[in-house]
């Protein structure tokens, strides 16, 4: 997840695809949530009886996700230690420029929908933002680049 709202995917979305990862693979799935999505974690995690980090300390925070197989976030710092790592992971992108914060690596990969729009993040707010970045980019379409990266 993301701290700044604006990048946060939708929790319905992240449910439905913890749901299709869960049908598909035999991985254990960890939420990881900080202070500001704490509610969102809880929620995520009690529809999907997967397993949830709390609020933890950075340091440790890094430390479980140095030991993780994949990672998916929404553009976070948490993406970038995955980078560090080598950690293969996927970025899902919404109003921000993924050119100036996506991590860079080559076990990183972003995914975003494609709108006129974007990137309009922060000053750059468009005028009646509906966040379609964000709301068109289906757990589907997610889910299958997924697949492509993990198989």
């Amino acid at each position: 997840m993301a701290k700044n709202k604006r990048r946060r995917w939708n929790k319905e979305y992240f449910i439905a695809l913890i749901e299709k990862l869960k049908s598909q693979y035999d991985y254990p799935i960890l939420i990881i949530a900080g202070p500001d999505e704490i509610e969102v974690g809880k929620a995520i995690q009690a529809r999907t009886k997967t397993l949830l980090l709390l609020n933890a300390p950075l340091a440790n925070v890094a430390a479980i996700i140095s030991r993780l197989h994949f990672f998916i976030n929404t553009d976070s710092g948490l993406g970038h230690i995955a980078s560090c790592f080598g950690i293969k992971g996927l970025t899902i992108f919404g109003p921000a420029n993924e050119l100036q914060t996506a991590p860079f690596s080559n076990n990183s990969n972003i995914i975003r929908y494609p709108v006129a729009c974007a990137p309009c993040i922060d000053k750059k707010k468009k005028p009646n933002c509906t966040l379609d970045c964000l709301l068109k980019l289906t757990p589907d379409m997610v889910f299958k680049r997924v697949q492509e990266l993990l198989d």
